[in-house]
This record gives structure tokens, C-alpha cells and sequence, in this order.
């Protein structure tokens, strides 16, 4: 340090000239140095601010991405707000819990269904794809709501009629409207639906691909008068609940897969003239448009259906059962159905013998109880009689030979069958145009000269 207080550097290597160098800053002895001109401050401070931007770096790009999503979601909201708050505002109208409370039946709730059940189908078809939009306040809901469980239930896409809109492709022999069903129009124009001042009465479907079971929430068509579902692919049971549509005057589910016991409920159909489960004793199978086609085999209907609370189907006219497995036997109360028309109850295994009261039906014309195990005497009204292959047995019943209004008589291959001549009196039936007595070994002797007679018989075995 020289007197003025400068400080001097001066060379430490050896060899190198003692020649002072003047630093520029005035040295003052009380302080230290500063550390933060020293190199390893300036090395940590640099790595320092590198750590500290790739930390700001880091979080710009977070935030910004945060940003974006947001971002994202804002316009997404924006771009479905057409659909959801339409579908939310409809969810909240009480549709669902309308149709709980009125039309569900057996305790269902929508909350424990599957999405594939019809009702569950239905019910979003009347939320969300309807273009009828109706409310609670509307008095046709459910009525549209039920139809949509059978177009569900039935494999409404299957359908040869209904699901297409080419009229030319449909017999409209008996509807006069023709609409798709699930369409946009009224209901009551939908193929099939008849109905009057805006409430369904008759639902007429015959040979049209119907492939499921019948849904229990028909009931609810409180008003339907006739049910047509004829030669379709409907199998399963028949609900009671379909028992208690008193009005039913007609009700047609013949030629399908159908099996159990029918409901008792059934004798309160008070208004039916027609009663036709024939049939169901059947095996085939059924054919869909998408997926694998379904094959049924069905036992057919069964229980004692003639017991003697069938009284009270004072209205019925035809009653048509065969090819089922009904049994039993035909109580005497069956005397009572003044108005009976026509009996189809061949092949069942319905037993003992035709009760007497039966003469009483001046209606009757035709009956048909082949393949059964009966007995007994005639209706003298009859103009067809089948009672081939029963157990009908001994000498063809004098009574028979009265049945002045007969056309056909059908008594072949009975067990063990008839026996001894055919009388003379066959020619009292004047009106006689079929005779079939074949595959009775028992009967004896020629074929009456009286027999000529009938003018009217073409075919005779």
C-alpha cells in the first residue's frame, strides 16, 4: 500500500518483475470484500435464475393449458346446449314419474330396468326422440306411451307392416289409415290403431312378424275393444292384467307360441263375443330383421277352461281353442251360452261327456272336439260335427239322424270308434254335403239307400 493509500497488486510468480499495479477503486481497510462479486456467487446466482425460469416456464405452460380446457369446455357447453338442456328440461317435467304412478305395472321402476327393457325404450323414445313433445297435461301420453312398450316389446323393427311406408307392401283390407309406428303423426292413424274420439279401441296386427311376449302394461288401454295378434311369434304367458280390459269383446291371439295357464280373470271379459287362443301348441321359428332369427316350441294353453264360471261370457259367439292342452271336462253351465255360434276345441285333451244342457244351444252350428276323450249327445242346431279320433264309442247316437240343419259330419278314426249300421235315418239330413266315417272298423253292414236322399253330399269316405 503506497502512502496515499492505494493499494498495490504485485506479481507472486517467481521471475516476474516487481512492478506495482494500480487498482482503480480506493481501498478502505475496515470493510470485506463483497461477496457477490466473487465468482461463486456469480456461478450459483446464474443457476440460480435458471432453476427460477424454468419454474415461471414450467407454470405458464400449465396455466395456459388450464386456460385452454376451460376454454374448450365453455365452447362444448355452448355447441350441445341445443341438446342437453332440452333433454334435462323434458327429464324434469314428471313424465317418468307419471308413468310409474299410472301405467308400470308389478312394482317396476325405471331405475332398476335395463336399457335394452321396453319400457325403458319407451320411455326415452317419449322423452327424446317424440317429435310430439308431449307433457303431463297432455291426455293422450300415455296411451302413446303404452303403444311404444308394444312396438318394443313386439321387435317393432321385425314388423312386416308399421316400420315400412310403403302402402303397396301392406294388406289394407281393414284399416283405413296407414302410418309408421314411433312416427311423428297421432297414434290413432299408426298401422293397425283404430280409435275413437282420440281413445284407442282396437289394436289389429295379424300376420305381421310380432316376435316377443305381451307386455302387462296393455291394461292401461282401458278402452280397447278388440286385440288382434294372430299368426305372429308371440310366446311367453298371457298377463292377467290383460284379463281385466273389460271392454274386450274380441279378442284374436290364435296361431302364435303362447303357453301357461290362462288366467281366471278371463271370465270377467263380460262383453267377449269372441274368444280365439287357438293354436299355441306350436313350434317354429320367427325371423328377424337384425340379429339371429328365434326359434320357439310351446307346449300350448292349458288349465280347465270350461269350468262353470264360463257362464258368465254371456255375450260369446265363437269360441275357438284347439291345438292347445286344455283338459278337463265341459261343465253344464257351458248349457248357458245361448248366443254360442261356433265350438273349435279339437285337439286338447278334454274329457268326460258332452253335458246335456248343450242341447240347448238353438245358436250352435258348428263344433269341433276331435282328438279329445268326450262323450255324450248333440246339439240338434249343429250344422258341422267333428268328433273324429275321441272316445266316443258304441252305436252312432239316434239323436245324431235329427241334426236337420248338419252340413258335415266328421266321425272317422274314433277309440275305439263306433259300431254296428248306419240307420236309415241318415236320410233325414237333408242338408248333409260332407260324410266322413272312415277308420271305424266297427261299423257294419252297406250305407242306406236313404242316403240318396241328401242332394246337397259331394264328398263322403
Amino acid at each position: 500500500m503506497t502512502e496515499e493509500g492505494l493499494v498495490v497488486a504485485c506479481p507472486v510468480r517467481e521471475g516476474e518483475n516487481n512492478v506495482p499495479i494500480y487498482a482503480a477503486t480506493k481501498f478502505d481497510p475496515t470493510s470485506n470484500a463483497s461477496f457477490y462479486k466473487s465468482r461463486p456467487c456469480r456461478l450459483y446466482t446464474s443457476i440460480s435464475l435458471i432453476v427460477v425460469s424454468m419454474i415461471v416456464a414450467v407454470g405458464v405452460v400449465f396455466a395456459a393449458k388450464k386456460r385452454a380446457v376451460q376454454d374448450d369446455t365453455f365452447l362444448n357447453e355452448q355447441a350441445l346446449s341445443a341438446t342437453i338442456k332440452p333433454t334435462s328440461y323434458r327429464v324434469s317435467l314428471g313424465i317418468q314419474e307419471m308413468i310409474e304412478e299410472n301405467v308400470l305395472e308389478r312394482n317396476k321402476r325405471f331405475q332398476h330396468m335395463k336399457a335394452t327393457d321396453p319400457e325403458y325404450l319407451a320411455l326415452n323414445w317419449i322423452l327424446h326422440d317424440d317429435k310430439m313433445q308431449l307433457s303431463v297435461g297432455d291426455d293422450t301420453l300415455l296411451q302413446r306411451y303404452i303403444l311404444a312398450v308394444l312396438a318394443f316389446s313386439f321387435d317393432l323393427y321385425s314388423w312386416n307392416c308399421g316400420m315400412v311406408d310403403d302402402l303397396d307392401s301392406c294388406n289394407q283390407t281393414e284399416v283405413e289409415e296407414y302410418a309408421v309406428w314411433l312416427s311423428q303423426t297421432n297414434e290413432c292413424s299408426w298401422y293397425g290403431v283404430v280409435c275413437l274420439n282420440g281413445i284407442v279401441t282396437s289394436i289389429s296386427l295379424p300376420s305381421n312378424n310380432l316376435i316377443g311376449t305381451i307386455p302387462p302394461e296393455m291394461r292401461g288401454l282401458r278402452f280397447l275393444e278388440t286385440l288382434s295378434l294372430r299368426e305372429n311369434c308371440i310366446y311367453g304367458t298371457i298377463p292377467p292384467e290383460l284379463w281385466t280390459l273389460t271392454r274386450l269383446s274380441e279378442i284374436d291371439i290364435e296361431w302364435n307360441f303362447l303357453s301357461g295357464v290362462v288366467p281366471r280373470e278371463i271370465y270377467e271379459l263380460t262383453s267377449l263375443t269372441r274368444l280365439k287362443l287357438a293354436a299355441n301348441r306350436n313350434e317354429g321359428g320367427c325371423n328377424r330383421t337384425s340379429g339371429a332369427d328365434t326359434y320357439i316350441s310351446s307346449t300350448g294353453l292349458q288349465g280347465v277352461i270350461f269350468e262353470p264360471k264360463i257362464a258368465q261370457l254371456s255375450n260369446v259367439k265363437e269360441i275357438s281353442v284347439y291345438a292347445n292342452n286344455f283338459n278337463g271336462s265341459i261343465s253344464s253351465e257351458f248349457g248357458t251360452l245361448k248366443g254360442l255360434e261356433l265350438f273349435f276345441a279339437d285337439r286338447n285333451f278334454i274329457s268326460g261327456s258332452l253335458p246335456k244342457e248343450m242341447s240347448n244351444l238353438s245358436s250352435l252350428k258348428e263344433v269341433w272336439l276331435s282328438e279329445n276323450k268326450i262323450t255324450g249327445g248333440i246339439p240338434d242346431s249343429i250344422e258341422q260335427l267333428s268328433l273324429w279320433d275321441t272316445s266316443m264309442s258304441g252305436t252312432i247316437p239316434l239323436s245324431l239322424y235329427n241334426l236337420s240343419h248338419l252340413k258335415g259330419l266328421y266321425l272317422r278314426k274314433s277309440n275305439p270308434g263306433f259300431k254296428g249300421p248306419i240307420r236309415s235315418e241318415i236320410g233325414n239330413l237333408l242338408q248333409l254335403e260332407r260324410l266322413m266315417l272312415n277308420d271305424n272298423p266297427l261299423l257294419t253292414g252297406t250305407l242306406p239307400s236313404e242316403l240318396g236322399l241328401c242332394q246337397n253330399l259331394s264328398e263322403s269316405e
